[in-house]
């Protein structure tokens, strides 16, 4: 820990953190709480009075991406709050500044273009005050990941470092996945749209919204423009890497022999309950950590340990067998259950629904995955469908898509990164 007196020693960055798809201003809340307490001497975390949870810059619904500058009428709120941002910097200069974002609108649904617009302009407002002097630090989890890193393309001068936590920086497998169950569910006349307008209790341009974002997160081209762009950037900031991994994604196709047999075969490849383990790495960074439960058995053996390229493999089995102890989450059983739920009802002449298959799914998976905020309960609930098991682990895990935000250890690391 460093000590009061040596505080002087050190200048203080600013910490701008920047939520995935989805996300509320609360995503990181637990992650400062937990920095700040970790060594007060050298981080604070952006207080408007007294109150840490409602300190947050709230950009994403009060204009449709354009310069902050542009529109101080309706940012009035927004530039008073960075005003009070700037002063504060200025009262703590020798300690990191830590504050979140909520850029993605009302349900954070809103297109990775418009939330970089956002950051952008509140970068800019900071930038043109003669009193605010420190460097920027982003750190962004899964989508949010991907808006840092496309503000720093647009202002590399402006960007110290980007630490991104499970941020996918190829096409989401199960991005793809999940866009082929919906286009199988509207072969069949099924109300996908309202369905995720039902499920997640959004407004019917909120679900037209959440379905483009998966689409641009399964893009081959964006992700492959994206990586060109990085990679061509000029004074780029450091990039750090946190991955986690929780289970494995398994496909299962089939190929046909010589004698008509269809023979099946089935792809898995480690993920975190969202992304997969080399999505989450695969582009040019300064560092990488990644991070999987280590009392798994296979990785206990010495000869057997976690390979070099990070992709989830071990060394001496390749790509996860059926041995490995990390759950599974087959995605064509899943597509497949929905299906057959879905004929099943249609041939009752009740339409084609999978709704009690999804319900179920989507419970257990909630469970695992989403804290109890008003409580403040870090914590997974009880799984409500003991069936999905498998599903429960892997997004209940310390390192899945959600929970690896408040790990300790990756809240160390990304420490670590910021000094």
């Amino acid at each position: 820990v460093i000590k009061m007196s040596s505080v002087n020693n050190y200048s203080g960055t600013l910490v701008i953190y920047q939520s995935g798809l989805g996300g509320t201003q609360y995503d990181f809340y637990k992650t400062i709480e937990k920095l700040v307490g970790s060594n007060p001497y050298r981080h604070k975390a952006f207080v408007v009075s007294d109150n840490l949870e409602n300190s947050y810059l709230n950009a994403g619904v009060m204009w449709q991406g354009e310069s902050l500058l542009s529109h101080p009428s309706n940012t009035s709120n927004l530039r008073t709050k960075l005003d009070k941002l700037v002063e504060y910097c200025s009262r703590y200069p020798h300690h990191h500044v830590h504050v979140r974002t909520r850029l993605g609108g009302t349900e954070g649904f809103d297109s990775i273009e418009k939330q970089t617009a956002c950051l952008c302009s509140i970068i800019e407002y900071l930038e043109s005050k003669s009193d605010f002097d420190r460097k920027i630090v982003l750190v962004g989890h899964s989508q949010g990941g991907l808006v840092n890193l496309e503000t720093a393309i647009l202002r590399p001068e402006s960007i110290d470092k980007i630490i991104s936590l499970s941020t996918p920086y190829n096409p989401v497998d199960i991005g793809k996945d999940v866009m082929t169950i919906f286009h199988l569910g509207e072969l069949f006349k099924y109300d996908v749209n309202g369905k995720i307008q039902n499920e997640l209790n959004v407004t019917a341009d909120e679900a037209q919204k959440f379905r483009d974002r998966i689409e641009t997160l399964s893009s081959s081209s964006y992700f492959s423009d994206l990586k060109n762009r990085w990679a061509n950037c000029v004074h780029k900031p450091k990039l750090y890497v946190i991955s986690g991994t929780s289970g494995r994604l398994a496909h299962t196709y089939y190929v046909y022999t010589s004698d008509g047999y269809a023979m099946p075969v089935t792809i898995k490849k480690s993920f975190d309950g969202l992304v997969t383990t080399k999505e989450q790495h695969d582009i040019s960074y300064n560092g990488y950590q990644p991070f999987v439960d280590l009392d798994i058995e296979c990785l206990r053996r010495q000869d057997n340990w976690w390979a070099g390229n990070y992709q989830g493999d071990c060394k001496n089995c390749g790509i996860f067998t059926s041995t490995c102890d990390l759950p599974v989450l087959n995605v064509t059983n899943v597509a497949m259950n929905a299906l057959l739920e879905g004929i099943s009802n249609f041939l009752r002449g009740n339409g084609f629904t999978f709704d009690q298959y999804a319900r179920e799914l989507s419970a257990t998976i909630s469970a695992a995955a989403y804290p109890d905020y008003a409580n403040d309960r870090y914590f997974p609930k009880n799984n409500p469908y003991p069936q999905y098991q498998q599903y429960y682990d892997i997004y209940s895990h310390r390192y899945s898509h959600g929970w690896i935000r408040y790990d300790d250890l990756a809240v160390f690391c990304i420490r670590s990164y910021i000094e």
